[in-house]
């Protein structure tokens, strides 16, 4: 009863019947709560079988999967009534207000999507006990304040906070310990200071995306650890100095340097990349 009541919650939180869902997914119908759901043809990209509810072989709700979905409202309390949910998906909505400090009981959270919202407020503090979390998106909302401390999230694999525009500070050194990360998305934002020379633990990144922030200094030699990257973003910073160390990256596709003031022979990425697909290095020394 508990669950099935935090949903109800939840529907009418965010605009069920009122606003009008797009897809209702049975939700409060006589149906079995986790039978509030529609299978879909499993695709590579999205890498869901279903939309809506999602339960475990006990019955206890384990995924709620909505993206662009036409929720409209802020997220309630009851959620927290969901303790084994390990999926948490609202992308693509119109979500606003501040994430409810209730979610700090959501422990099991393995994807925390929310990209595309208006969700305000701090990142919480909170995350760093969300020691399962493998994909945290916040892309696209308008948080503010700094980067909270997320070293303990050892399986995090994809960390997307980018376009948020007020958020501000540095990005951690401790965000080195981060170690199964392969993504990592900061852009568009006011996070200022260096790349933190720890970056080079990061040894399975294939994404570093920082443009359009306040971010200075020279590249740190140890980002040459960082041997799978393929997509490196840097342009629209305050970054100088030359790239050198890129050179132990033989894996790069995509190199954007844009606006910046990195000096040197650019030439250096004909001669050592044989991957190199696409190449902005404008407006640098």
């Amino acid at each position: 009863f508990v669950q099935r009541y935090a949903l109800a919650v939840l529907y009418y939180a965010l605009g069920g019947r009122t606003d009008g869902w797009q897809r209702e997914f049975s939700f409060v119908s006589s149906a079995h709560e986790c039978e509030w759901q529609e299978k879909l043809e499993y695709t590579e990209a999205e890498q869901v079988y279903y939309y809506g509810i999602d339960c475990d072989d006990q019955g206890r709700v384990t995924s709620i999967v909505l993206p662009n979905n036409r929720l409209r409202g802020t997220i309630p309390p009851e959620i927290a009534l969901l303790p084994h949910l390990r999926v948490l998906n609202l992308s693509e909505n119109r979500l606003y207000g501040s994430l409810p400090p209730e979610m700090s009981k959501l422990v099991k959270l393995e994807e925390a999507l929310f990209a595309m919202n208006e969700i305000s407020g701090t990142i919480p503090d909170y995350l760093h006990t969300f020691t399962n979390l493998k994909k945290l998106s916040f892309l696209d909302n308008v948080f503010t304040g700094t980067l909270p401390d997320l070293s303990h999230l050892k399986k995090m694999t994809h960390l997307d906070l980018s376009n948020n525009e007020d958020l501000t500070g540095t990005i951690p050194e401790s965000w080195g310990q981060m170690q199964a990360l392969r993504g990592l998305f900061l852009s568009f934002n006011e996070l200022s200071g260096s790349i933190p020379l720890r970056i080079g633990e990061m040894t399975e990144l294939r994404d570093l995306r920082l443009s359009g922030n306040v971010l200075e200094g020279t590249l740190p030699a140890s980002i040459k650890n960082c041997r799978h990257l393929k997509n490196l973003y840097l342009d629209d910073n305050e970054f100088t100095g030359e790239l050198h160390a890129l050179k132990n990256l033989p894996y790069l596709e995509g190199v954007f340097l844009a606006k910046n003031a990195f000096e040197g022979d650019f030439d250096m990425f004909v001669d050592y990349f044989d991957d190199i697909m696409i190449l902005d290095a404008s407006n640098n020394k």
